[in-house]
C-alpha cells in the first residue's frame, strides 16, 4: 500500500487539483497529506469536493485559520482514527482494511519560527513513549534539516537550533526511511511530493530465484538438466539461452527435486 505527502504550496487553482488527482491515481496511493494548503476555512468543503470527492478529508483548522495540513484518504481502503494534532502536526492511525494491518502515521508541517517549533519536538518524542511497538512514519515539511549536507545553497552558516531536528529524530528513537520511500518530480509546486510503500502484497512479489549445492547430489539432478537443455526452443541463439535458464528455473523450482528436499 501507498501513502505519500507534499507540500502543495497553495491547492486553490483547479490545475492543482488535475495534477494531484493524476499523482494520486498513477501511484495508487491511499492515504495523502497535504500541507501549506492556503485554503481558507470556509472553502476547504468546496475544494476538498473539486478534489477527491469520494475521499475522506481530515484538517487542522482547529489550530491554525489556514489550514496548514490536511489529510485525506480513501475510505474503501484505510480506515483511520485521530489520535491528536496541532498547528503543526496531525497524528493519525491508519488500519488498512484487506488485512485489518495498522500503523501510525504523522503529517507533519514545522513552522517557520524555530522557537514555535520547540512544540513539535516535544510533541514528536512525547508520543514515542507510547508508540514503540508501532510502526510509525512521521513526513511532510519540517522546516528544518537533519545536518548541513542537506542544504542546497544559502548560507552555509549552521546555527544552534539547526541540531533540534536530529535531536528529535535520536530521542524519538526514529530514523530515515532509506528504502521505502521516494521523491518524484515537483510539478506545479516548488517542493517535491514523496510516496512511501508501507506494505506490500507479497503474494504479487516474485521471490528470486536460488540454487542449492545440495540439488547436484540428488540422482535426478543431472538427467532434469539435459531435459531440459534437450527441448527445441527455436528463435536465436540468444533466445535459446533465455528459454532454458527460465524452463530449468521453472524445473528446479517446482519439480522433483524441490519436492524430495522438503
Amino acid at each position: 500500500m501507498i501513502i505519500g505527502c507534499w507540500n502543495i504550496r497553495g491547492l486553490n487553482d483547479p490545475i492543482k487539483h488535475s495534477e494531484l488527482r493524476r499523482l494520486i491515481h498513477q501511484e495508487r496511493i491511499a492515504l495523502f497529506g497535504l500541507v501549506e494548503t492556503r485554503v481558507k476555512d470556509k472553502n476547504k468543503d468546496n475544494v476538498s469536493q473539486l478534489l477527491l470527492r469520494s475521499w475522506s478529508f481530515l484538517y487542522n483548522y482547529d489550530f491554525s485559520c489556514r489550514g496548514r495540513i490536511w489529510v485525506c484518504w480513501n475510505a474503501d481502503t484505510v480506515k483511520v482514527d485521530v489520535f491528536g494534532m496541532s498547528g503543526q502536526a496531525i497524528h493519525v492511525c491508519v488500519t488498512i482494511l484487506a488485512t485489518n494491518i495498522s500503523f501510525n502515521t504523522s503529517i507533519i508541517y514545522g513552522d517557520n519560527n524555530a522557537s514555535l517549533r520547540e512544540a513539535l519536538w516535544s510533541d514528536i518524542v512525547s508520543r514515542s513513549d507510547g508508540w514503540e511497538s508501532t510502526p510509525w512514519i512521521l513526513m511532510g515539511d519540517f522546516n528544518a534539516i537533519r545536518n548541513q549536507s542537506d542544504r542546497l545553497g544559502g548560507s552555509t552558516t549552521w546555527a544552534g537550533t539547526m541540531d533540534r531536528l536530529d535531536t528529535c529524530i535520536r530521542e524519538a528513537k526514529v530514523d530515515d526511511l532509506r528504502y521505502s520511500a521516494r521523491f518524484l518530480p515537483s510539478g506545479m509546486s516548488d517542493h517535491s511530493p514523496m510516496v512511501v510503500r508501507v506494505i506490500g502484497n507479497d503474494q504479487n512479489i516474485k521471490k528470486p530465484f536460488r540454487f542449492f549445492d545440495m540439488w547436484m547430489d540428488h540422482d535426478e539432478f543431472m538427467p532434469l538438466v539435459k531435459k531440459v537443455w534437450d527441448q527445441n526452443s527455436g528463435g536465436c541463439p540468444m533466445y535459446q539461452l533465455c528459454f532454458f535458464f527460465k524452463a530449468g528455473i521453472e524445473t528446479f523450482q517446482y519439480g522433483s527435486l524441490l519436492q524430495h528436499f522438503r
